[in-house]
């Protein structure tokens, strides 16, 4: 369930964020459980410089503690 206390902006933002089919390749290879950065490299199948820009994107979604992604 979307959280109602976001602004119009925020939910827009945040559906802009999720139409992209490499972030929500991203997440629901995250939803399995935390990975390394070269796991999902490797499971993504794209270059460093795409996985970068998609997990900037992705700050707000996503936490990284001891170089895992979850």
């Amino acid at each position: 369930m979307i959280n109602s206390d976001l602004s119009d902006k925020e939910l827009s933002d945040l559906f802009k964020i999720l139409s992209h089919p490499h972030r929500m390749k991203i997440l629901k290879q995250l939803a399995d459980g935390p990975l390394s950065y070269t796991s999902l490299l490797n499971r993504i199948g794209e270059s460093t410089g795409v996985l970068n820009f998609h997990l900037n994107k992705l700050e707000h979604l996503i936490t990284k503690d001891d170089d895992l992604y979850s």
